[in-house]
């Protein structure tokens, strides 16, 4: 297949929230052709690219969310067109992510809606969600911990003491982190959020209708 082309809309848009819609056109082939996506962070952290789909498909378009790992993420998407007897070529286009919203908190009430919502999705398209999630929450977790003063000690952000020599802050009842600063209840709520997301992605894995981990990934 020869001179295919991409086209992606809109070129920026927001982390879960803005549906991208992705298509190939131009393809010259004397035979039928199927296609892939794929998409991957164009800072280079990934070792392959993650598959849009569960297997090659004969319609040349597809719509989706992406996820972000900073304010604004370079993604770039990729597309392998096939034909029957093996023969390949691909194409590819950066695009920018941005974070849509402002807090950890945010996002885990973002996400929840989300995943209540895709209840009666496929599996590899939960799985899929499930996945660009994860990655999200990684920058917020990052963001959040980059937040905590340092040193911590005496001040322990007003909700805790330092106890003689110690740099380390004892939390007053109700509040969490290293400095004192994030109130219990929203930790517990990002624990258990981890553990429902971690519980979704197992769940999904063990699923008869996903194929194998070494077909989803280019």
């Amino acid at each position: 297949p020869t001179n295919g082309s991409l086209t992606i809309t809109p070129l920026i848009g927001f982390s879960l929230q803005t549906r991208f819609n992705i298509q190939t056109n131009g393809w010259i082939s004397p035979l039928p052709l199927q296609y892939q996506f794929y998409y991957s962070f164009a800072d280079g952290t990934d070792t392959s690219a993650n598959a849009l789909l569960p297997d090659f498909q004969t319609n040349a378009a597809i719509t989706t969310f992406l996820s972000a790992r900073g304010q604004d993420t370079i993604i770039t998407i990729q597309v392998v067109a096939r034909d029957p007897l093996g023969g390949q070529s691909s194409v590819q286009k950066n695009i920018t992510v941005q974070v849509y919203i402002h807090s950890l908190t945010d996002f885990i009430s973002q996400a929840e809606t989300l995943i209540a919502n895709s209840q009666n999705d496929n599996a590899f398209n939960r799985l899929l969600l499930l996945s660009m999630i994860s990655q999200e929450f990684v920058y917020w977790e990052n963001m959040t911990s980059a937040s905590f003063s340092s040193p911590v000690c005496p001040s322990c952000s007003g909700h805790g003491v330092c106890k003689d020599t110690s740099t380390r802050c004892t939390c007053n009842q109700g509040w969490s982190t290293t400095d004192c600063s994030m109130p219990s209840a929203t930790f517990d709520d990002i624990t258990e959020f981890k553990v429902d997301v971690l519980k979704g992605l197992q769940n999904n894995f063990t699923k008869d209708d996903i194929k194998a981990q070494a077909d989803s990934v280019y």
